[in-house]
């Protein structure tokens, strides 16, 4: 595998264009946050780019801390199961812009409905308040009337890659803590944890 030979022609374009736009740019060590979200976010256009086009698609801010959601309609309006999907990105990078796609193939692909949430991210904010978020976007959820959102609130699930798995996980484990019924069902890809 260390030759490439090993790995799919599209896959190895892909890193390929990857590596050419990252090693065209500013060595992260001398970059700000703000610099290295903006950098990361141009690397991972192509990644936004086609896929699903979703019935509609819904912004709001939600919950005690007024989180940005996006709520992906793939192709029905009456009420359905629920994806909560989380981004990954090291806690400080990454947003609900960078995850579009993706979430367009969860909701296409499972034919339910995707609810992204655009945590804060760090250093501006710490520990636990990611958790925090996650957890009152749920609660407010739970308190709307599930048929104008087109959700079903029994059959909601949590997901995420990487940090956003680790959150996620955390997420349903808070939610324990509280009395509060966790979520059905994890997708954690490639998640951050300790053991």
């Amino acid at each position: 595998m260390a030759d490439g030979k090993d790995i799919d022609l599209d896959i190895q374009q892909w890193q390929n264009i990857m590596q050419e736009t990252y090693t065209s740019l500013s060595p992260f060590d001398s970059t700000s946050i703000d610099d290295l979200r903006r950098v990361t976010a141009l690397v991972r256009a192509p990644w936004t780019e086609g896929g699903p086009v979703m019935q509609r698609i819904e912004e709001k801010h939600v919950g005690t801390y007024s989180t940005r959601i996006r709520l992906y309609y793939p192709n029905h309006d009456q009420a359905c199961p629920t994806l909560i999907y989380i981004h990954g990105g090291g806690y400080i990078i990454f947003s609900l812009d960078t995850h579009d796609r993706l979430m367009r193939e969860y909701a296409s692909r499972a034919n339910v409905v995707v609810i992204g949430v655009d945590y804060s991210l760090s250093p501006e904010v710490k520990y636990p308040r990611a958790i925090y978020e996650i957890v009152s976007v749920i609660q407010w959820l739970r308190e709307q009337n599930a048929t104008d959102l087109s959700i079903d609130v029994n059959r909601m699930a949590i997901g995420g890659d990487s940090a956003g798995a680790n959150l996620s996980v955390a997420t349903n484990l808070r939610l324990r803590a509280l009395n509060e019924p966790v979520l059905v069902a994890q997708l954690l890809n490639y998640g951050v944890y300790d053991r």
